[in-house]
């Protein structure tokens, strides 16, 4: 039986561009917290009802990502109920989502992570539609579940209702499925939503971080500030010999974005440690290769390159590449690289 944690996880991949669904980072660790308690409560390990979550068998499972959230549970001195501990196991929820990808990596449902962190379904279980769970039992895959679910008349099993309630909470649907589908299903989408306390808790945990980001973005909306520049040069005078230090000051003082002139063009810049997480997690959804990359590449190339490309052709181009770009490819070919700059510079004038 595969878990929900896990199925939950798959339910989010997008096989085209090798990404999970770009949901928001804190509704994601919420969802997680969700499907980690539902793990433990079809174990037999905690139960809900209206008022409280409460353990009922502190034994552990065995499982390094459920059994801390188990071990805080059974340690608490309080009641409490399915909401404050969503939002209290949510803290864990990028470990969860890190832990399921490399179980899924070692079960063979999942290749080993590209070097920029994007997942692909193995070829076998890609074909097969069909992935063996923690205890090897084989189950269908967990889209056709879904799917099957909640287009037919037949009533999921607790598990695929908690992902369906999991899925509608974080917006997966609509990325899933056209508009007229979405509205034929929906009453069923909403029923299998609200079987579970803990499945609700999340909903409603969602809604409210997406108000409070709402209104967190009207209270700091603000301009990006520009850095204080000359007439006609810009900041060319202050950035010319050091530009990585006047980079450094501008951020010290105007934070991680802010822009700058340069003769008679204004850039945007993003700087810092901010820049740096930005880039590493949400680069693929908000920013672009193509646009500045376009006119030399048709004009020197006249074809795709990677340097070109976004998203799911990138990530297809990264995989047939991926051979020629290896380590061990470099380095057996490093002695005809150096004999070929030889050559070249040789005919440098002096």
């Amino acid at each position: 039986m595969s878990t929900v944690t896990e199925d939950f996880l798959l339910l989010l991949l997008d096989e085209s561009s090798g990404t999970l669904l770009p949901v928001p980072e804190k509704t994601i660790n919420l969802a997680f917290a969700g499907a980690a308690l539902m793990d433990l409560q079809l174990s037999g390990r905690i139960d809900t009802d209206l008022d409280a979550l409460m353990p009922v068998d502190p034994k552990p499972l065995g499982d390094n990502l459920l059994d801390p959230v188990l071990a805080e549970i059974a340690a608490s001195e309080r009641q409490r109920d399915s909401a404050w501990w969503v939002e209290r196991v949510s803290g864990r929820g990028g470990e969860i989502c890190r832990g399921a990808i490399d179980r899924l990596v070692e079960r063979g449902v999942f290749a080993a992570p590209e070097d920029d962190g994007s997942l692909a379904m193995t070829p076998r279980a890609a074909r097969a539609r069909r992935y063996s769970g923690p205890d090897g039992a084989a189950r269908d895959e967990v889209n056709l579940r879904v799917m099957r679910a909640i287009f037919d008349d037949e009533f999921p099993d607790p598990s695929d209702a908690a992902l369906i309630g999991l899925a509608d909470a974080c917006g997966i649907f609509e990325r899933k499925i056209s508009a007229s589908e979405m509205e034929a299903a929906r009453e069923r989408i909403r029923l299998c939503g609200s079987l579970d306390p803990v499945v609700r808790a999340v909903a409603m945990a969602v809604r409210i971080v997406g108000e409070t980001a709402a209104d967190e973005v009207r209270i700091h909306s603000r301009a990006v500030p520009l850095v204080p520049s000359l007439p006609l040069v810009g900041n060319l005078l202050d950035a010319f010999g050091d530009m990585n230090g006047f980079f450094t000051k501008c951020y010290l003082r105007f934070g991680p974005v802010f822009r700058a002139r340069f003769l008679n063009k204004s850039f945007t810049i993003l700087a810092g440690p901010e820049a740096n997480l930005f880039m590493l997690r949400k680069e693929r959804f908000h920013l672009h290769a193509s646009v500045g990359h376009a006119m030399s590449v048709h004009q020197a190339l006249g074809g795709e390159i990677m340097l070109y490309m976004n998203g799911s052709d990138h990530v297809r181009m990264r995989r047939e590449m991926k051979d020629g770009f290896s380590r061990s490819f470099m380095e057996n070919h490093i002695p005809k690289a150096v004999e070929t700059a030889r050559e070249q510079i040789g005919e440098w004038p002096l």
